[in-house]
């Protein structure tokens, strides 16, 4: 594979292009969904009133948005319908 330069032949270089060509497929993706952290980003956002509201007991204390959701998905009905769009997004049941 190496000439005696350290240096990659010609014929190596294009058997590895050529093996490279035919081993990968072209793969279309999906749209893809929000991330977890994404929508843990929304519950952040959209549910600061709530979650002061019903399940702040250390309001200076930083909570992860999945920890926000976790508390307000018991208050589900009392929230506002932004954040109760975006911790249904967290706390979603497992299909």
């Amino acid at each position: 594979m190496f000439n005696s330069f350290g240096k990659y032949s010609r014929r190596s270089l294009h058997a590895s292009a050529l093996l490279l060509s035919l081993g990968i497929p072209a793969v279309a993706q999906a749209p893809a969904e929000p991330s977890k952290t994404e929508n843990e980003r929304h519950v952040v956002r959209d549910c600061k009133a709530d979650f002061a509201r019903f399940c702040a007991k250390q309001p200076d204390k930083t909570v992860s948005g999945r920890d926000q959701a976790t508390c307000l998905k018991y208050y589900k009905a009392d929230l506002a319908p932004t954040c109760r769009t975006a911790v249904s997004a967290v706390v979603a049941p497992k299909s």
